[in-house]
């Protein structure tokens, strides 16, 4: 098997949590996606303080990951 032992863990980690997103509210939630939005947000971690309340769940899930 490929990789340490925490980073197939993280896969699975990413994997349910893309399935669970994305049955929860639809597209844009796959794998690619969320490896995605967490290299934005190590990017540029100040702009999860700047969402509004109208961002709903989004800021929560943003967090999150």
């Amino acid at each position: 098997m490929s990789g340490t032992r925490a980073e197939r863990y993280g896969e699975g980690i990413i994997s349910e949590l893309a399935d669970e997103l994305t049955q929860k509210y639809g597209k844009g939630f796959d794998k690619r996606s969320l490896y995605r939005y967490v290299q934005f947000y190590q990017s540029y971690p100040e702009i999860v303080g700047t969402l509004t309340p109208q961002s709903g769940g989004h800021a929560m899930i943003l967090k999150s990951l």
